[in-house]
């Protein structure tokens, strides 16, 4: 995508700049401090996961031994979250942006924060460094085309108020429109029911070994991977008929005589696509 703007936690990137010595040498202690956390976080799940399958042998499979398991594990890591755990592929991000050592700008009027360019870690926010690590979520969008400016002096009256026009959009653009819920793979559509046939499997074979754990493992797998496939299809099917179509609705509201800025739709999810030129806040937040 050629000339895309690139924003952090729905600000704009509006430069960089490069770390001194004294930041690098605090980057780098930032980073030790979020590696010790991790570690601590997932030594607990490894906990969890040691006490849940010790439940399992000391109740010889019987499906309260299953229920006390899963709770186990389920609540012992409800704490992670306050240990500040990082993936490793942040980690990693982390440590590379130490070696670039610059750090991105973003700016609206008097709001002003600094985010680390590979990890999205905020470095500062108004010459503050955060208490706690802190992640603004990156997202790229396609420049508005000079014409859409235009475009929107063309309106013609919808009703007494609403005012409307249409353009296509660019090649950038649908680019940017089809990677935010691209059409499902095979192995998704596959995943819930491989796994469905399994639970019935495992379930029918549970009353005569008594083992409901394994069918009840292959119910939670059918309950996650059909959410997941569900919620991607959704996204997909919503916007499909906007990506063929290529185009959008600019719309105008008249007020005392005077028309209002212009805003543009997508005609058939009805999402909100710019604002004045400016990219809807979800277009600045998912991309």
């Amino acid at each position: 995508m050629s000339d895309e703007q690139l924003w952090f936690g729905g600000l704009p990137m509006t430069g960089s700049r490069p770390l001194s010595a004294e930041e690098l040498a605090e980057a780098k202690e930032r980073i030790n401090a979020i590696v010790e956390d991790t570690i601590r976080g997932y030594g607990l799940l490894l906990l969890s996961v040691a006490l849940s399958g010790a439940v399992i042998a000391l109740t010889l499979n019987v499906p309260i031994g299953a229920i006390i398991a899963l709770a186990v594990a389920k609540i012992l890591p409800t704490t992670l979250p306050s240990l500040n755990i990082t993936s490793p592929n942040r980690i990693r991000a982390l440590r590379r942006d130490t070696r670039r050592g610059i750090v991105n700008v973003c700016r609206i009027e008097e709001w002003v924060v600094e985010v680390l360019p590979d990890s999205d870690l905020v470095w500062r926010e108004h010459g503050v460094a955060p208490a706690k690590p802190t992640y603004y979520r990156k997202a790229a969008t396609a420049p508005a085309p000079e014409r859409a400016a235009a475009a929107a002096n063309f309106v013609q009256p919808v009703d007494e108020t609403v005012f409307a026009h249409q353009r296509p959009l660019t090649h950038e653009e649908r680019q940017e429109l089809s990677g935010y819920h691209p059409r499902p793979p095979l192995p998704m559509f596959l995943l819930p029911i491989i796994s469905a046939f399994g639970a019935i499997a495992t379930f029918v074979r549970a009353w005569t070994t008594h083992d409901f754990f394994t069918s009840f493992a292959f119910v939670v797998i059918t309950v996650w991977t059909g959410r997941a496939l569900y919620r991607d299809v959704r996204g997909w099917r919503r916007l499909a008929p906007d990506i063929a179509l290529g185009t959008v609705i600019i719309v105008r509201v008249s007020e005392d005589g005077e028309l209002g800025v212009a805003e543009e739709y997508l005609p058939h999810s009805q999402l909100l696509w710019t604002s004045e030129g400016v990219p809807a806040l979800w277009r600045r937040i998912r991309g």
